[in-house]
C-alpha cells in the first residue's frame, strides 16, 4: 500500500490509515502473489473532512429583532442561507422540528407576537453546524385613538382663542392633523391649538404605530 505518492509497504487487508488531516488524500494499492508477481496499482481517492461548517444568515427581510426593540407588521419572512462549503440545510420554526429548507427559506406568518426560526447547516461529510438564531416581533393591530379631555372644555361652544386637546390612544403612534384642512406641524399628545378666531373649527386627527398600522381617524 502506499499513501498520498509515498513508497509501497506491506499491509494487509482491511488496511487502515489513522490520524489523517483535513484534505484530498490517496492511497494505492498492488498485489504479489506467492512467487513475486505485482499486479497493476489500483488507486482510491477520497477527502477527510472533520470541520464543521460556518453558517451564516445573508439578507433578511424583515429585519429581525436582533435588538429586543424592533416589531414588523409582514407576514412574509425571506432569509437568506449561507455557508463557507457545499452544505445541506434545516430550519425550525417557533422551536418546532427541523426540516430541510433551501436559501432563501421563506415562510408565511400569520400569529401575532414572537416568532423564531433556528437553522443548522450540514456538510458533504456529514458535520453539523451549532444552530443559529433569527427572532421577529409581529404586530398586525391597528392603534386605537380617541378624543380624551379638552380645556376650557369639551362643550361644542368655548370662549377661549386656545383649546388643548388630549387624545387616548392604545398604543404609541406617531399623529398627523389638520385644522380646518390645514396640516398642522405640532402633532403630540397633548395638542395645543392658539390664536383661533371666532366661527367654527374642525380638527381631524389620525396616526400610525412604529410599524406602520394605520390607526382609526378621529
Amino acid at each position: 500500500c502506499a499513501l498520498d505518492g509515498g513508497a509501497f509497504q506491506d499491509c494487509t487487508s482491511p488496511a487502515v490509515f489513522s490520524s489523517l488531516p483535513d484534505g484530498s488524500h490517496t492511497t494505492s494499492i498492488q498485489a504479489t502473489d506467492l512467487v513475486g508477481n505485482k499486479g497493476l496499482a489500483v488507486s482510491y481517492n477520497w477527502t477527510v473532512d472533520t470541520a464543521v461548517p460556518l453558517f451564516s444568515f445573508g439578507n433578511v427581510v424583515p429585519a429581525a429583532n436582533e435588538t429586543g426593540g424592533n416589531a414588523t407588521n409582514a407576514q412574509l419572512v425571506s432569509v437568506e442561507l449561507m455557508a463557507n462549503e457545499s452544505a445541506t440545510f434545516s430550519c425550525s420554526i417557533d422551536v418546532g422540528a427541523y426540516t430541510a429548507c433551501t436559501s432563501p427559506f421563506t415562510t408565511f406568518i400569520a400569529a401575532e407576537g414572537s416568532h423564531s426560526l433556528a437553522v443548522t447547516a450540514t456538510d458533504m461529510a456529514g458535520n453539523t453546524s451549532t444552530s443559529q438564531l433569527l427572532t421577529w416581533f409581529m404586530d398586525f393591530t391597528s392603534p386605537q385613538i380617541s378624543f380624551g379631555a379638552m380645556t376650557p372644555s369639551v362643550a361644542s361652544f368655548v370662549n377661549s382663542s386656545q383649546l388643548v386637546v388630549n387624545i387616548n390612544v392604545t398604543e404609541p403612534v406617531r399623529f398627523s392633523a389638520t385644522l380646518d384642512g390645514v396640516p398642522l406641524s405640532q402633532m403630540s399628545s397633548p395638542m395645543t391649538l392658539s390664536g383661533l378666531a371666532e366661527g367654527p373649527h374642525s380638527l381631524v386627527v389620525n396616526g400610525v404605530d412604529s410599524v406602520g398600522n394605520i390607526a382609526n381617524t378621529i
